[in-house]
């Protein structure tokens, strides 16, 4: 079957069908303009449904709204001109002017979107996407944040619920809002693409979607050492000085500040550190774009 990148329908009702070559829309409960236009979105071996919408509340909220309807089948997805509640990690309000890409993404939940390192996977999985389309070259600030010349262009966010895998991602395109942050964060930028938000998405989201079923093979095997040594290389900072603020360990060790240097990744997604005591394995924390001591000290 051929791909198509756009095959969709504008105008569509607001009544939803999944039926093959359907138009297809979602009823606007969830704060949606009720200009959105919707439908089929061809990409090979999947049913995926695609929508465009105004206005929104939560790009992620709608698509849990659609999920509960079975009008979200896995690679369906669907963009927003802008958001009134949009989200973050740790409940962090995601500034969605018009102008900027805003899109949810129903996953599989199978390699690489399976398990802890998802939210890794799909940043990763993004950054390749923008560089093969556009030659634009991003780097991964763990564990969901996009780097492009050493700001932060964007961001996922995942939320697993029974099994099933929704994806928030964000990229600034015409604007960077300034959001409240700590100072030793990432300053706000933008990718230098010009394309309008929706075709972008329509493109990555192809993409995505090849990238998804050669890294299964047709064998359905995963390669997961070969992946994470690919998904190490585009770490922000590898093998430099870090510092990252609440950081925890998968027993429980928690450190206000935490200084080392970045070694990599496991095979979860968590970040290695390197510290005088030792390597730890971080699942939690923000990494900062604060230099360390100009000593040099690593102590926590």
């Amino acid at each position: 079957m051929t791909e198509k990148t756009s095959g969709y329908a504008s105008g569509a009702s607001a009544s939803a069908s999944a039926s093959p070559g359907a138009s297809a829309s979602a009823s606007p409960a969830s704060g949606a303009s009720a200009s959105g236009a919707s439908g089929r979105l061809y990409l090979e071996g999947s049913p995926a449904l695609f929508y465009a919408f105004g206005e929104v509340s939560s790009v992620m909220d709608l698509g849990w709204e659609l999920l509960r309807g079975g009008l979200f089948p896995p690679f369906s997805s669907m963009t927003a001109l802008s958001q009134t509640q949009g989200r973050g990690r740790h409940g962090r309000v995601w500034q969605s002017p018009p102008g900027n890409l805003y899109a949810s993404l129903r996953l599989p939940e199978k390699p690489p979107y399976r398990g802890t390192i998802a939210p890794l996977a799909l940043t990763f999985e993004l950054s390749a996407a923008l560089e093969d389309l556009s030659g634009v070259e991003t780097f991964i600030k763990w564990p969901n944040d996009l780097i492009f010349s050493g700001k932060k262009a964007g961001g996922v966010l995942l939320e697993n619920r029974g099994g099933n895998v929704i994806a928030g991602i964000g990229l600034n395109l015409l604007k960077a809002p300034e959001v409240e942050r700590d100072p030793a964060a990432p300053k706000p930028g933008a990718l230098p693409l010009t394309d309008p938000p929706e075709a972008l998405w329509l493109d990555l989201s192809k993409r995505l979607h090849l990238r998804y079923n050669r890294l299964n093979g047709a064998s359905g095997a995963f390669r997961e050492d070969s992946y994470l040594k690919s998904l190490e290389r585009r770490l922000h900072r590898l093998g430099e000085p870090a510092l990252l603020k609440d950081a925890r360990t998968a027993a429980g060790e928690a450190f206000p500040e935490l200084r080392g240097i970045i070694l990599g990744l496991d095979i979860s997604g968590a970040l290695l550190l390197e510290i005088p005591s030792g390597v730890v394995a971080l699942t939690g924390g923000s990494l900062l774009m604060k230099e360390p001591d100009p000593s040099g000290s690593l102590h926590p």
